[in-house]
Parts: C-alpha cells; structure tokens; sequence
C-alpha cells in the first residue's frame, strides 16, 4: 500500500467525525423546527398543515437519530481498528505522532507543540510511520 493509501486510510476516522457533527447538526435543527410548530386545533378531517409539519419534522428526527446511531457505532469500530494498526507500530514515538494526527485531529503545528519538536521533524516522522505502518488490506471507500 503506497503512503497516500495508507493516509487515506487513517483518514477515514476524521471523516466519520465530520459525518457524526453533521448529523447532530441536522438533528438539531430538526427538533428546534419541531419544537416551534405548534399544531392547529381546527378539526379539519385529516389534520392541520401545521400538524403535518409537526408529523413530517417528528418522522425526519426519528430517521436522523437512526442515521446518527449507526454513524456512532461506525465511528467507534473505525477508532479501534485504527488504533490497532497504529498500535502495530513498533516505535512508541511514531505510534503517538500517528494517533494524535490521526485520531485525535491534531494540526502539524499541534503535533510539533504536544511533542516538542520542529514543525519539519514531524513531517519527517510522519513518512517514516507511513513507511512503517503495515495494513493488511486495502482501505474500503468512505461512504
């Protein structure tokens, strides 16, 4: 696997995250639309448009936190498999450059500053854990 592969799979963790902060985002805007319809009293056979919007905004929450769920349990699974193949590492300098990059989303300023070295010497150890790191297989693509 050439080194751009194996960033791409380490990446797909962080973009789990983005998926999983979009949906509670969307989820979020769903409830307050739903908190502020209010719906109609006017017995009209069927319901309300408002009691429609109220169905429609209850319905689309209930589709976002199953979304949202699994989104979670997806994220969780690709975590520990990326730590195992970053756990792979035999040198425990390039396992924490790999992590904090990978899992926890540090910048390589933040990387430089959490392990006190040059900006240049961590990209340096970032090719050489690349170069280390063996994964099995290649990655499946992000959905």
């Amino acid at each position: 696997m050439t080194r751009e592969e194996k960033k791409a799979y380490l990446s797909r963790y962080r973009l789990a995250g983005r998926e999983v902060r979009r949906l509670e985002e969307e989820l979020g805007r769903w409830e307050s639309r739903a908190a502020s319809v209010t719906p109609g009293y006017g017995g009209e056979p069927g319901g309300s448009p408002r009691g429609d919007a109220l169905q429609q905004a209850v319905e689309r929450i209930l589709e976002l936190r199953e979304d949202l769920g699994r989104q979670l349990m997806a994220e969780v699974s690709l975590r520990r498999e990326m730590g195992a193949a970053i756990g792979s590492l035999e040198d425990p300098k390039l396992r924490l450059l790999l992590r904090l990059r990978y899992l926890d989303g540090l910048t390589w300023e933040g990387l430089a500053e959490k392990m006190d070295l040059d900006p240049r010497w961590v990209r340096r150890l970032h090719v050489r854990a690349l170069d280390r790191l063996t994964l099995e297989s290649p990655p499946p693509p992000v959905v």
